[in-house]
Parts: structure tokens; C-alpha cells; sequence
């Protein structure tokens, strides 16, 4: 089991392809850019993201205005601030078959499956398990998903 200590700049690769659902990507890490306008359209897409508005979603990535590897100010993808939202599974399985990258780590160290678990978001949790994300994965403060969870839930 890692220790907090570990590097948390690297992802795990999953060698089951033929268990993964058709929507989740294995890419590796991309660089962190945002094209076309800049941060502004990265604010705009988390927005969107978390008002759950896969419309509007669509036609930023599918325009090429919106790279899908851009981060906001705390390092979290639209993958991040998706899974912290309950009401945005359709906007996670989205951008999880246009490739968006599942295990990517935030400026803390948590990966998306963080996010969801923090945020008691089961339907989230779900799709990021079926596509591989890993349980015990910790933040820079040791923290799992599992861990994050039980916090959430006890202190609601």
C-alpha cells in the first residue's frame, strides 16, 4: 500500500480492456491547455459541467473551443468537478467516451473518484469503477475515495 509520501505524478495503467465499458479512456495524461479563449472558456465549460448542461458541453468540445485536459485553478479537469456534482452523470459519461482521463490527479492529489466520493455522488462512483479507476488511490493528505466518503457522510 503506498504511503502519503509516494509521487502522485504518474497513472496506473488497467489491463483489462474487454471489462471496461466502451465510454472510458486509458490515454495517458495530456498537457494541461486550455485552446480558443483561453481560461475564460475553461470557467465557462466547469460551469456548464456543473449545472449539468451536456448540451452546451457538446457543442464546446465537439467545436474544438474546449480541450477536455484543461484545468481549473485548483488543478481539477471538467472529469473532477463532474463527479462532484450528483445531478451530472450524463456529463461524466460523456466526457469519459470523448476520452477525458479518469485518474488524473488535481493540485491535492485526488482523482475524480475522489470528488464523487466526497460528494456522496453513488452514480458517479459507479461509472468511474467501471471504467478503472483505482479504490486506493491517495490523496497527498492519505486519504482514499473510501476514506473521503465516510468523512462526507459522517459529518452530514
Amino acid at each position: 500500500m503506498p504511503s502519503p509520501t509516494d509521487t502522485m505524478d504518474g497513472e496506473d495503467e488497467i489491463d483489462d480492456e474487454e471489462d471496461r465499458p466502451r465510454f472510458c479512456s486509458l490515454d495517458p495524461p495530456h498537457e494541461v491547455t486550455c485552446k480558443a479563449r483561453g481560461i475564460n472558456t475553461f470557467v465557462e465549460f466547469s460551469e456548464a459541467c456543473r449545472r449539468g448542461q451536456l448540451k452546451e458541453i457538446k457543442a464546446m468540445v465537439e467545436s474544438g473551443e474546449m480541450d477536455l485536459t484543461g484545468v481549473d485553478g485548483q488543478g481539477k479537469t471538467p472529469v473532477h468537478v463532474a463527479a462532484g456534482h450528483r445531478h451530472c452523470h450524463e456529463v461524466l459519461v460523456y466526457l469519459l467516451g470523448k476520452g477525458a482521463s479518469f485518474n488524473r490527479r488535481d493540485d491535492l492529489g485526488a482523482v475524480p473518484l475522489h470528488d464523487a466520493a466526497s460528494h456522496r455522488n453513488i452514480v458517479g462512483i459507479r461509472q468511474l469503477l467501471q471504467c478503472g479507476a483505482e479504490v486506493d488511490v491517495r490523496d497527498r493528505r492519505g486519504y482514499t475515495p473510501l476514506f473521503a466518503a465516510c468523512k462526507a457522510t459522517a459529518f452530514r
